[in-house]
């Protein structure tokens, strides 16, 4: 019977036992799949988890005594918080892609198996492993291996870049080379989702931090402190604000992309309202300007474009004072080889 067939056949029997009471509405929010139609609710499965603390514990290690240094200060005080907590890891997914788990349920012939039961699963690094080890466990009965399905968790399997990149598990002349490397800048948003587990899995599997320094930089929002979304249609692209682009050219964009015809309809809004004339051309120099313009200490960045192209117009005029200043100067000026005070 199908769930829906079934909340119904719960309530016939209920009432045919004499136990029914009543029925009341409550209003509330069914989320439906976009692709398919179908209403979707939570279904409890059981999961694959990593015991984080033998983990966590070395990578704090490592920032206290110097090994790895984490800026500005706000960051490091956020790699403490989170990773303290020693919150045990779900490392499998339910998608169609990533790393399979390298787990494996053994179907005894002539028993009763439950998947739920521990007892039936093996590791394996591949099938040969696995089913070494389940003959070790089941010896001298004929079963089957099923891996499971499940794929490991994205910021698992992107945990391993710094040494799977160099080769790793071989010992190869880049690994030995190029790792650890010196520096990682990424956004302070990913620090624990992505570097934490980069630390704890160099650390764990190689023996060796992956990087000596990590500099979080600012996140880039839009002018009013929201996260640029595709949905709301608040994403600035720099390419669109070194050229410049049109409303109407703005809304193209949205409708050659892949969103629901919904959303294109309420980004377009977001997208009026933010830039009711597109947005201006204001060049390479003015968005660096911009961005180096905001406090780097600051968590997050609201990038306003009016900002950027008051700052194409101070560039120009710098510009402009330049090449006033070289025509004065005549054709034959050669700079001074170091700066020095004239006292003029």
């Amino acid at each position: 019977m199908l769930r829906f067939h079934i909340r119904k056949q719960i309530i016939e029997d209920i009432k045919a036992k004499g136990l029914y009471v009543d029925t009341t509405s409550n209003p509330m929010e069914v989320p439906v799949c976009t692709k398919s139609g179908d209403i979707i609710e939570p279904l409890m499965k059981p999961q694959w988890w990593v015991n984080i603390r033998p983990l966590a514990e070395p990578a704090l290690e490592a920032v206290r005594d110097g090994r790895l240094e984490i800026t500005p200060m706000a960051a490091e005080k956020d790699w403490f918080h989170k990773l303290g907590k020693f919150q045990d890891w779900c490392l499998s997914r339910q998608l169609w892609w990533g790393h399979q788990i390298p787990a494996y349920f053994v179907r005894v012939a002539g028993q009763e198996c439950d998947s739920g039961d521990i007892n039936y699963w093996v590791v394996g690094r591949d099938d040969a492993e696995a089913r070494k080890r389940a003959e070790e466990k089941f010896p001298g009965v004929a079963f089957e291996l099923e891996q499971d399905p499940d794929v490991l968790d994205t910021w698992f399997s992107s945990g391993l870049w710094p040494f799977a990149l160099m080769g790793w598990p071989d010992n190869t002349d880049d690994f030995e080379k190029y790792y650890p490397t010196s520096l990682l800048e990424t956004g302070n948003d990913i620090l624990f989702f992505w570097v934490a587990r980069m630390v704890m899995l160099g650390m764990h599997l190689t023996g060796k931090v992956p990087f000596a320094k990590v500099f979080c930089h600012a996140m880039i929002r839009d002018a009013n402190g929201r996260k640029m979304s595709k949905s709301l249609g608040n994403v600035i692209d720099p390419i669109d604000v070194i050229q410049g682009i049109s409303l109407d050219d703005l809304h193209a964009k949205l409708e050659s992309g892949n969103l629901d015809p919904r959303e294109v309809s309420k980004a377009k809004e977001g997208q009026v309202k933010d830039f009711p004339e597109g947005i201006p051309e204001c060049g390479t120099d003015a968005l660096r300007f911009a961005l180096c313009a905001y406090p780097l200490a600051s968590s997050d960045i609201k990038l306003d474009i009016q900002r950027v192209d008051g700052y194409r117009k101070f560039c120009n005029k710098l510009w402009n004072a330049t090449r006033f200043a070289l025509m004065k100067l005549g054709d034959d000026f050669v700079p001074q080889a170091e700066a020095q005070l004239t006292g003029r």
